[in-house]
């Protein structure tokens, strides 16, 4: 067990156990060179990944909040509030898992009815401040979203509160940055072999775009052709290929890592159907932790491109099985 995420899952999961049985780990963690204390709290710094960043530290905040240790947990609550996205989300769904229910738990902690506050909401433009809109927040509302939108644009948010209680205000703003097109972190190919009739076989080569590199967790989603299935048994898992299954008709391969040099794997595919006119199907590779990460790639066996339902089904243009044209609405 050595990286910050390791230390912090296993940490969550002894002390569920035993408020004791974590103090080894928090201890290493808490002495950790990636914690990170700031203006914006509490953090266990992850340059790779911001994802696999606010995961962890919301481990180390389900952990505070079972030992009922709210001064630590103050801290890191107030960074993981501030990784949110406009949306209540964070990064991934599986951070957003695990980091609302981190949120969740300590607020049970925290948290009281007793509460009596008005908050002012103003702008200020130009030097001139505006009340925008007052807000009062008791034991009636103190579970209601309240939210105030700005028509115009201002130069600064000023929130005044005065009474007792705790309120969490959250300030979105939303705009467009052009950015230079940057490069994949994957390089993506998708080749066809064993063209037949009633089966292909994808090979499927992916790589970590940065040189003597490798990425976290990652997954390879493999979309079949319209008439066919991927076949899962055929698909060998080894080496850094940890699990595969199959969803929607998609093979999803998951690996722990893919590194700068290509990797491959075979995914057979059978036809289960007749469908004339097929479309290319999709492979895409990404980051479990950042889906922003990520490459895809369209294929089509040469022996689909031209297909006709004559040629995926024989037996539907023979003589006794000929539609009239006056069927499908063709007037001859």
């Amino acid at each position: 067990m050595t990286t910050d995420y390791e230390k912090a899952i296993s940490a969550y999961a002894l002390v569920r156990n035993n408020v004791n049985h974590a103090d080894f780990l928090l201890n290493s963690l808490e002495s950790s060179g990636n914690k990170t204390s700031d203006r914006d709290g509490t953090y266990w710094k992850n340059t790779g990944s911001n994802s696999l960043e606010t995961e962890t530290t919301a481990y180390v905040l389900l952990t505070y909040s079972v030992k009922n240790d709210t001064v630590k947990g103050l801290p890191v609550l107030q960074w993981l509030v501030k990784q949110r996205n406009a949306y209540g989300g964070f990064y991934s769904s599986q951070d957003t898992v695990v980091g609302l229910q981190a949120l969740t738990e300590f607020a049970k902690l925290i948290y009281s009815k007793v509460v009596d506050l008005t908050l002012a909401i103003k702008s200020k433009t130009g030097g001139v401040e505006k009340v925008e809109s007052m807000l009062t927040l008791n034991s009636a509302n103190h579970d209601v979203l309240q939210f105030v939108e700005f028509a115009n644009k201002v130069d600064e948010v000023i929130v005044q509160a005065n009474g007792s209680g705790l309120a969490l205000v959250d300030i979105n703003q939303f705009y467009n940055v052009k950015q230079d097109e940057k490069p994949p972190k994957y390089i993506l190919n998708v080749t066809t072999l064993e063209e037949q009739a009633n089966s292909y076989t994808a090979k499927v080569c992916a790589a970590f775009n940065i040189p003597n590199s490798k990425s976290n967790l990652a997954i390879i989603d493999v979309g079949v052709v319209s008439g066919f299935e991927p076949w899962l048994d055929q698909v060998a898992v080894s080496g850094n290929l940890k699990r595969k299954e199959e969803a929607n008709g998609r093979l999803i391969l998951y690996y722990d890592e893919i590194p700068s040099e290509e990797v491959c794997v075979y995914v057979p595919a059978r036809r289960i159907s007749a469908v004339s006119g097929v479309k290319p199907a999709t492979v895409v590779v990404y980051s479990y932790y950042n889906p922003n990460e990520r490459a895809m790639k369209e294929y089509l066996p040469s022996n689909l491109q031209s297909e006709g339902v004559c040629t995926s089904c024989p037996n539907c243009c023979s003589a006794a099985n000929t539609v009239p044209l006056a069927n499908c609405g063709i007037m001859p």
